[in-house]
């Protein structure tokens, strides 16, 4: 397995920093750009957030999701059940993140007979 390791460097004299990435196969630290780390940390934290509701609609609704694409969510439901299954969702998905109690957590549930039709 191989080793990653973040360093933030800073300019004692300006205080500008940048921050690099030392790779075990690698013979030199290589730059980063700090948009780049916050994107994948910000990705990360979301796929995380997303899973445990995914757990939750599974145990409070009865519903295994059928499809995730990034942030989206793919049920599968009879077609009687679509409405309970949309009203469910809401405590499920604006639940606060025990772990991040002061992210904001908002989404967009419909329903519909194909996914091109949502």
């Amino acid at each position: 397995m191989s080793q990653i390791q973040l360093i933030q460097l800073k300019n004692k004299e300006t205080g500008e920093g940048k921050i690099v990435c030392n790779h075990a196969r690698d013979k030199y630290p290589r730059n980063l750009w700090g948009g780049v780390v916050m994107e994948n940390l910000a990705q990360t934290l979301a796929n995380i957030i997303i899973r445990q509701r995914m757990l939750a609609i599974k145990e409070q609704l009865g519903y295994r999701t059928a499809l995730q694409i990034y942030d989206e969510i793919v049920l599968v439901v009879p077609k009687g059940d679509a409405d309970r299954v949309l009203a469910g969702l809401d405590p499920i998905m604006t639940a606060r993140v025990d772990w991040l109690p002061n992210l904001p957590v908002a989404y967009e549930a419909k329903a519909g007979h194909s996914y091109g039709e949502v």
